[in-house]
């Protein structure tokens, strides 16, 4: 069996140590289930800073004033945009040196990342983690600062607040992907995208995303905002003024599968 780093070298300073940490996690978890040390393989990777606020964008911040709490389960729901705005998170989190990681998102691009303004040197990716999602989840929040899982469909809900609790007591922030997560602190729901269209153009460039945000406590009471996205194209290069809704039959669609569902992906195969 693989050894375990040491306590004093379980520090994560780059990709090899991700990897190497996963690895252990793998081994283990198929030898022995689901086990209650599985801390230890990434141990607190990142220091103190795993229980700092994870900064967002000031976009986002409409959505969360104050950034992403130590401990917090946010979800992000499905619907279109919702990759979009993960993609805003991602940027943010990792240019201010959070390290990141991202369980069962097969379909993220890492080129719409890395528009975002992301460091992919700080993103930790586990696209097809099949039955040990969990366990690699659980190891990942007691290192990095931020983990995004998209939960299998049918995953029990005790394992789902199991991670929300595994999360809380660690100081990583657990952002739930595409699907309900009971329990969760803080939902942020995409309830609507407006595309719009500079003039001259036959490519939109960027859309409003209403988000409804909803959660406990304080956030009870739900409330929608609206944010512009991608954070790649500024506001001011699209003027409410010169915009107009998308106009899908001046777009020739070689098929009706080929529409995009989000500015991540190619815009190009839109148009011949």
């Amino acid at each position: 069996m693989s050894a375990l780093p040491a306590r004093d070298d379980a520090r994560i300073s780059g990709p090899g140590d991700v990897a190497r940490a996963l690895s252990v996690v793998r081994e283990r978890a198929a030898q022995r289930g689901v086990t209650a040390d599985l801390r230890q393989p990434v141990g607190l990777a990142v220091d103190e800073t795993v229980r700092e606020t994870v900064a967002v964008s000031e976009r986002v911040g409409r959505l969360l004033p104050g950034g992403l709490p130590a401990g917090a389960t946010v979800a992000i729901g499905a619907g279109q945009g919702a990759t979009s705005l993960l993609v805003a998170v991602l940027g943010q989190a990792t240019s201010a040196g959070k390290w990141v990681g991202v369980v069962g998102v097969p379909q993220l691009g890492l080129e719409a990342v890395a528009e975002a303004g992301a460091d992919l040197e700080r993103l930790a990716l586990v696209p097809n983690p099949g039955v040990l999602w969990a366990d690699v989840v659980a190891a990942l929040c007691d290192g990095l600062a931020l983990v995004v899982v998209a939960a299998p469909v049918g995953a029990a809900e005790r394992t789902l607040r199991a991670l929300s609790a595994r999360a809380r007591k660690s100081g990583c922030v657990l952002l739930p992907f595409g699907g309900s997560w009971p329990g969760a602190d803080l939902v942020l729901e995409p309830a609507g995208r407006r595309w719009h269209m500079p003039a001259r153009r036959r490519l939109p460039c960027c859309f409003d995303l209403d988000v409804t945000v909803r959660g406990r406590g304080a956030a009870a009471r739900p409330r929608t905002e609206t944010v512009h996205l991608p954070e790649s194209v500024p506001v001011g290069e699209c003027p409410a003024a010169t915009m107009a809704a998308r106009p899908r039959p001046a777009l020739r669609l070689a098929d009706a599968a080929d529409l995009p569902l989000d500015p991540a992906d190619d815009l190009r195969t839109l148009v011949r």
